[in-house]
């Protein structure tokens, strides 16, 4: 579980750093749906559904192959600035 935890924290934290900022995981909630197997090929997504001041909501998911949903997770994340 742990794993998949932090393949899916770290998919949101991409979305965020791919708009060229720095944000670290404030609430991160998961649901395991299927066993994630290893050693099969898998995708994993993670966009921004919402973003307002230093506050991103994001949401991550692993697919298997098919496409089918293995893990799903949502996550708030704070913009760190340089002071």
């Amino acid at each position: 579980g742990g794993i998949i935890a932090t393949l899916l924290d770290e998919a949101m934290s991409k979305a965020v750093r791919a708009r060229d900022l720095t944000a670290m995981t404030g609430r991160i909630e998961i649901d395991y749906l299927r066993p994630v197997p290893s050693g099969a090929p898998l995708r994993i997504e993670g966009c921004i559904v919402r973003s307002e001041g230093r506050k991103y909501w994001n949401e991550a998911k692993i697919l298997n192959a098919k496409g089918t949903a293995l893990a799903q997770a949502k996550g708030l994340f704070i913009e760190v600035r340089a002071r």
